[in-house]
């Protein structure tokens, strides 16, 4: 384990905003230099909460970062559209590096979303929302790893960009963890 996050964040606000407290945290979201130069490492991301909305649709994207690049992408992945209250959700994403060096590739091997709902259906995160490979927030290029300098140290981030038609709708990062499997 590299990062195992302990405050809650919790979002609401228009914008992009980070889901990750390193406040109380157990390790650091920053990675040295050279530490994804190594082909075939997997980060294994993990996040997970709750989520209030109300029936106002809106739009949500989800984003890993390493610095101020965007590394992998999910559209839509948090469903507005209906009422509910704490309903949980989580994410989990395997990201690996698939070539090294100042013009390496990282490719996000696999994804799973879920969430619950009191009634088992609409629940806050749709369950097939993933993260795939995307340079931008809400781009998704599934088969296209992205390219960055793997030789260089980064801070891994994960963000969640909500245009949502209600100010009551919220999202609650009650854990987040970071780890090496590969």
């Amino acid at each position: 384990m590299i990062f195992s996050q302990i405050t809650p964040v919790t979002v609401t606000a228009t914008g992009s905003s980070t889901l990750i407290s390193t406040t109380g945290a157990v390790g650091k979201v920053a990675l040295p230099a050279g530490f994804l130069n190594v082909a075939g490492r997997i980060l294994r991301f993990r996040i997970g909460g709750v989520g209030t909305t109300s029936g106002s649709p809106g739009n949500v994207y989800l984003f890993a970062k390493l610095g101020t690049n965007v590394i992998a992408t999910g559209q839509s992945g948090l469903a507005f559209n209906v009422s509910r209250t704490n309903c949980s959700w989580q994410l989990i994403a395997d990201i690996q590096t698939q070539s090294t060096g100042s013009s390496g590739t990282l490719n996000t091997i696999s994804a799973m979303t879920q969430g619950t709902a009191p009634s088992g259906a609409n629940a806050v995160i749709n369950t097939n929302a993933a993260l795939g490979n995307g340079t931008a927030a809400g781009t998704v290029a599934p088969q296209t790893p992205v390219t960055l300098d793997l030789t260089a140290a980064y801070t891994f981030d994960c963000q969640i960009n909500m245009s949502a038609a209600s100010s009551t709708n919220s999202i609650t990062a009650q854990y987040a963890t970071l780890e090496v499997i590969g």
